[in-house]
């Protein structure tokens, strides 16, 4: 079912999160015993002043709307540009605010931000399966006939390249910042084995957040969901931890994250993923396929690690400047890397 959509927040929903923010507490002091650091922690106070005063959702909100928008069988899908359509996705903790400050820069295209259930302006979708196999029969039936290009971050890529699978003559060409893969493959080469050692201790050491996500998500849920303020350290941290630090991330596009997460009251939902185990991909991804790795502490893959699961890749590299968040790190790049990928590579 189609149906044009728009944003607009009830006045009375920003009321009572400027009363829940003034009431905020936060600490005398830092307890630093868990691996933190207190420039992280002052960043997140900072945001959390700005978010009570300076920041305005309005206005924010008045940028998404300058595109159009609908809802189709429940996913919301922001469309901007002309030409041939390429697909966008986000993964988490992030909305389709990533992608806009790029845009300006893929205007030959015609760009379709589609957020899965869980994310965003998109329905909760409780009723059904949140693995990303499901996200992809799902993201495939909103687009319909016709072929497009497609890039996907995080969850974004594993639902994408799932749809390449599901897909393949609508799929022109792929490119990803999350790939899909199998921790538990055998015969590994040394770069393999390396690539994975290097993954399992990121795991041990940042992934905490992912296990709790999997085994409480309605209980933290129910924390992330009744506090702003809880809710922007649980996102900030993430997304100033994974960032490249000399990117400069800017405040006010976390804060509309967070107030996007906020307002839909979609931060339990849109963890339901952590605790949905997806099937193994069948076969490979045949379609042309291009990764790329970002400025993160997990490790890049080694090509032959990626040729597992995609048949036809065309090109694998690592990012020297940009992270998790390339698309609003550092948006002329990220365009300029998609456009001459698919210049190159999709027949569209």
């Amino acid at each position: 079912m189609f149906e044009p959509f728009r944003v607009a927040v009830p006045q009375p929903v920003l009321d009572d999160l400027a009363r829940r923010l003034e009431l905020a507490r936060w600490p005398e002091a830092y307890a630093l015993d868990g691996g933190e650091d207190a420039a992280r922690l002052d960043r997140i106070a900072r945001l959390l002043e700005r978010w009570r005063g300076g920041y305005e959702w309005r206005e924010h909100e008045a940028r998404i709307n300058e595109h159009d928008q609908e809802l189709v069988d429940g996913l919301h899908v922001l469309k901007a540009g002309r030409g041939p359509r390429l697909v966008l996705m986000n993964g988490w903790p992030s909305t389709l605010a990533e992608y806009l400050p790029a845009l300006p820069l893929l205007a030959d295209f015609e760009v379709w931000i589609v957020s899965r259930l869980g994310y965003g302006f998109s329905e909760h979708g409780l009723e059904q399966p949140g693995d990303d196999e499901h996200a992809a029969t799902l993201v495939g039936r909103v687009l319909g006939t016709g072929r497009y290009a497609a890039h996907g971050d995080d969850f974004g890529g594993s639902v994408l390249s799932r749809l390449a699978l599901q897909r393949p003559e609508q799929v022109a060409a792929l490119h990803v910042c999350e790939w899909l893969e199998d921790l538990r493959a055998d015969d590994l080469t040394p770069a393999e084995q390396a690539y994975v050692d290097g993954v399992n201790r990121w795991r041990e050491d940042e992934r905490g957040y992912g296990h709790v996500q999997s085994n409480r998500p309605q209980t933290l849920g129910l924390a992330l969901d009744d506090s702003p303020l809880g809710l922007l350290a649980w996102i900030a941290d993430k997304w100033l931890s994974w960032s490249d630090p000399a990117c400069e991330l800017d405040d006010d596009l976390i804060l509309t994250t967070a107030t996007i997460y906020w307002v839909t009251r979609t931060i339990a939902p849109s963890m339901r993923a952590y605790a949905a185990d997806a099937p193994p991909p069948r076969g490979k991804v045949a379609v042309p396929s291009a990764v790329t790795a970002g400025l993160e502490e997990r490790p890049p893959p080694p090509r032959e690690w990626l040729e597992r699961t995609y048949a036809d890749l065309r090109d694998v590299r690592a990012l020297e400047r940009g992270g998790h968040f390339w698309a609003a790190e550092t948006p002329e790049q990220f365009a300029d890397r998609v456009k001459t990928f698919l210049a190159e590579h999709a027949q569209l």
